[in-house]
């Protein structure tokens, strides 16, 4: 090689292997030769022969230095030259990427896959709730309306003649309109998709359509006061899917049996714990919340807002003197508690 030449070579295992010659003439088997790669370090490789070897060279570029000794202490001029060991391939930048790249890809699908199975799995599962919602309208949501208006046919026959008859018609009509509520909120509760719950104020003002809906054509059905604060964002898990069913059944109950004028509700969402206090200027309401005395008196609306609060981890007051308008004070945590979900 001459002077100014670049000697290029693949790294392989590290090792490199230089072969030199010296001509003289006279006790040539007193010839020594060294060598050293200046990058790699200052001190010098001494051999008998001509024949240098070099351990654990990584890829890099060096300056190859070699001299050659007559044995007698002196050594020839020192020879340079220019080294360039090339990186492996899988030493390589373009390698690195690569791997990378396909460890990304290899990441990204089998997340589209799990993420399509839990999907299809989702979508069976909510196929399967519609289905029995479903069965539930057809059949015994419709069979409850039916009773319902049977009842009312046997209370005009009744009329005033019988008053015992009359008021254990009464008591099973109530009886029978909340049984129809649970078996409502049970369509709703199935029909609602559990993967994507609303924003609270989407789903607080369903809550309070469908309360409407429910006494719609009710004699001087009372005005219904809306006010919220924090309710843009989704409550994760049960807050989210119970407190705007306890609205619904607060204020469907107030709206059939308080004979108030105007029902208040305010829902405050803004932290950690989801207040709403629902309020009516009617009558008051009985406020023994033993379950036994709560069916006795016809009230399991009462009863299944009770039950959800206390499953969404939460707290439902109410505060009535049985006169002047019943208050209802519900408050349940805002964590994440999917996994206690219906």
């Amino acid at each position: 090689l001459g002077d100014d030449a670049v000697y290029r070579a693949q790294v392989g295992n590290g090792i490199i292997d230089v072969s030199l010659e010296a001509v003289r003439l006279g006790f040539p088997a007193r010839t020594r030769f060294r060598g050293r790669l200046k990058e790699r370090t200052d001190n010098w490789w001494y051999q008998a022969t001509p024949d240098l070897r070099f351990h654990g060279v990584p890829a890099g570029r060096y300056e190859l230095q070699v001299a050659a000794s007559n044995g007698f202490g002196s050594w020839s001029e020192t020879r340079s030259y220019a080294l360039e060991l090339k990186p492996a391939w899988v030493q390589t930048r373009l390698f690195w990427v690569l791997v990378l790249t396909a460890l990304a890809s290899l990441g990204l699908t089998m997340h589209f896959v799990r993420l399509k199975r839990v999907t299809k799995a989702a979508l069976l599962v909510q196929t399967e709730r519609e289905r029995i919602a479903r069965d539930l309208h057809d059949g015994l949501a419709q069979g409850f309306a039916t009773l319902g208006l049977q009842l009312e046919s046997i209370e005009r026959e009744i009329g005033t003649s019988n008053p015992g008859a009359l008021k254990i018609s009464v008591q099973t009509k109530a009886m029978l309109s909340g049984w129809h509520s649970g078996v409502r909120q049970m369509i709703w509760n199935l029909r609602m998709n559990q993967l994507e719950l609303p924003p609270l104020d989407v789903a607080i003002t369903t809550a309070i359509k469908n309360a409407l809906a429910v006494t719609e054509g009710h004699p001087d059905r009372a005005k219904i006061e809306l006010n919220t604060v924090g309710t843009k964002r989704a409550a994760s898990g049960l807050a989210g899917h119970e407190a705007p069913l306890i609205i619904q059944e607060a204020v469907t109950n107030a709206l059939r049996h308080s004979k108030a004028h105007v029902v208040k509700v305010r829902v405050d969402a803004s932290g950690d714990v989801l207040l709403a206090f629902i309020e009516d200027d009617g009558v008051g309401m009985p406020t023994n919340s033993d379950a036994q005395s709560l069916a006795a008196d016809g009230h399991f609306g009462l009863i299944g807002m009770h039950e959800r609060a206390r499953r969404a981890g939460g707290q439902l007051t109410v505060v009535s003197d049985g006169k002047t308008g019943t208050r209802l004070l519900v408050a349940i945590p805002m964590g994440d508690n999917k996994d206690e979900g219906p």
